[in-house]
C-alpha cells in the first residue's frame, strides 16, 4: 500500500491506517515532502515497520529547489532526512529511505550534483521521476516542461559521476529500452519501475484519492486522460468508497469489490487498456522490450512514437558506430559458463557469466583477440539465412558491451 499525496504526514490518522495495513499483511510504502518529518514521525514510522519512505526534492541547491517548493524547504528536507537516515542505521530498521526527484525544466543542470548529495543525506536510493502535468505543475507547464531530448540528454550526461557512489542505486522510471542503453554506456546499473514494463492500473494497482474515490489510475489527472474520458473513449464515473460501506457492504467483502470491478467506469478503462496494442507505435513491434514493457494507452492515442524511444534509437546507432569495429579480446581468469553444460546451482553462482545456448555462444566462441565485432558479426550472417548484417552488428555491439561492463571482455 502506497501513501502520497498532497501529504500523507498532514493526515491525523496516517499511522492508524499504516497499522492497520501492516497488519492485513500489505508492504507499506510513503513519498512526502518530509517538511514535516520530526522525531516523533520518524520513531513511529520506524515503530511500525514501514517498509520505504519516499522524501522530495526537486533541486540540489537551495536556489533550484525553493523556487519550485517554496522558500526553506530545501534545508529543512535535508535536515530532516539526514536525521532519519542516521535513525534507521541506529536501530537497524530495514526502511529502505528514498530520495525523489521530479525532473522538470528547470532543475535538469542540477542532475550532476544529484548523487553527491543522495550520499551526504544517507539515503539508498534516488530516483527520477518524470514530471506529471497536474495540479501545479500543469498551471506551472510552461515553465517546467521538458522535451525528450532535453531530459534523455541530461540523464545521459549525469550518469558518469553515478559510478563514484556504488552504495546508492539508481532508479529511472522510463522506458526499459532508454535505461538498458544507459546500463551499456556507463556500465551503471538502473533500475527500472515495473509500472514502465506491464501495466498493472485497474487490476493489481487501484488509486483511491483524498476524497475517498476509487480509480484504476491517476491518469484523469492529466491533459491526456481529461481528453479522452471527455471525448467518450472512457466512461468517467468514479465510485466513492464511502457508499460501500454500510452495515450489509464492507470492503472485506467480495461483494464491495465486484461493485468496484464491474462499475462502468472500471470495465471502460479496462477495454480501452487492453484494446491497445503497443505493437501498432513505430519502433515498438520490432523493439525487444515489446513483450515487457507498456506505454501509457491514454498517451498514445495518437500513434505516435514514444520520444523516449526516438533519443534512445539514435544513441544506440551511435553507440554500434563506436564500438563495432573494436577488437574483442577476454579477459584473464574470466570464468564463463553455458547455461546448458552447468550441472549445479553452485556452478552458475560461481560464474563471472552464464551465457544461453545459442547464438550468444556463439559469440563468445569466436572472441580471439583478433576479430572485431564486425567480423564477428559477418561469420553469423554467413551462418544463418535472410539475416541482415546491420541488425547483427547492433545486437552483438549490444551483447559485448554488456560483457565489457561485467569485466569479461575488453573492447579496443
Amino acid at each position: 500500500m502506497h501513501f502520497l499525496g498532497g501529504e500523507p504526514l498532514l493526515y491525523r490518522h496516517l499511522f492508524e491506517l499504516i497499522e492497520y495495513a501492516k497488519h492485513r499483511g500489505f508492504l507499506v510504502s510513503i513519498n512526502s515532502n518530509a517538511t514535516l518529518l520530526d522525531n516523533h514521525k520518524q520513531g513511529r514510522l520506524l515503530e511500525l515497520e514501514v517498509d520505504q519512505f519516499a522524501a522530495s526534492l526537486d533541486g540540489c541547491t537551495p536556489e533550484v529547489n525553493d523556487s519550485i517548493r517554496g522558500a526553506g524547504t530545501f534545508e529543512r528536507v535535508c535536515r530532516n532526512v539526514s536525521a532519519f537516515a542516521q535513525l534507521v542505521k541506529a536501530r537497524q530498521s530495514k526502511l529502505q529511505l528514498q530520495l525523489v526527484f521530479t525532473l522538470t525544466r528547470r532543475n535538469l543542470d542540477d542532475l550532476p550534483k544529484l548523487p553527491a548529495l543522495a550520499d551526504q543525506l544517507g539515503v539508498q536510493l534516488v530516483v527520477l521521476n518524470p514530471l506529471f502535468e497536474c495540479g501545479q505543475a500543469e498551471l506551472n507547464a510552461p515553465l517546467l516542461r521538458y522535451s525528450a531530448d532535453e531530459v534523455c540528454s541530461a540523464i545521459d550526461q549525469s550518469l558518469s559521476d553515478w559510478r563514484k557512489y556504488p552504495s546508492i542505486s539508481l532508479q529511472i522510471d522510463d522506458r526499459p529500452r532508454f535505461c538498458a542503453y544507459l546500463e551499456l554506456k556507463h556500465g551503471q546499473i538502473v533500475n527500472v519501475n515495473p509500472k514502465f514494463s506491464g501495466c498493472s492500473a485497474g487490476e493489481n494497482v487501484w488509486y483511491l484519492d483524498a476524497y475517498g474515490f476509487l480509480h484504476p489510475c491517476a491518469v484523469h489527472l492529466s491533459q491526456t486522460g481529461k481528453s479522452a474520458y471527455s471525448s467518450g473513449l472512457a466512461t468517467f464515473e468514479p465510485v466513492n468508497v464511502r457508499c460501500l460501506l454500510s452495515p450489509e457492504i464492507t470492503m472485506d467483502s467480495v461483494g464491495s469489490i465486484d461493485l468496484i470491478e464491474d462499475s462502468v467506469y472500471w470495465k471502460s478503462f479496462l477495454l480501452l487498456k487492453h484494446n491497445f496494442d503497443v505493437r501498432n507505435l513505430p519502433l515498438c513491434g520490432e523493439c525487444s522490450y515489446v513483450d515487457v514493457c507498456t506505454p501509457c494507452p491514454f498517451e498514445h492515442l495518437d500513434g505516435v512514437a514514444v520520444p523516449q524511444c526516438i533519443w534512445t534509437v539514435q544513441q544506440e546507432k551511435g553507440l554500434v558506430n563506436e564500438f563495432v569495429d573494436k577488437v574483442v579480446s577476454k579477459s584473464n581468469g574470466v570464468s564463463v559458463i553455458v547455461r546448458g553444460n552447468a550441472t549445479a546451482r553452485e556452478q552458475i553462482e560461481a560464474a563471472d557469466i552464464v551465457l544461453d545456448n545459442g547464438v550468444a555462444v556463439e559469440m563468445w566462441d569466436l572472441v580471439d583477440g583478433k576479430n572485431s565485432v564486425r567480423d564477428i558479426a559477418r561469420v553469423l550472417v554467413s551462418r544463418y539465412d535472410g539475416v541482415d548484417e546491420s541488425t547483427v552488428c547492433n545486437d552483438a555491439v549490444m551483447f559485448f558491451l554488456s560483457l565489457k561492463n561485467s569485466g569479461v571482455v575488453g573492447l579496443n
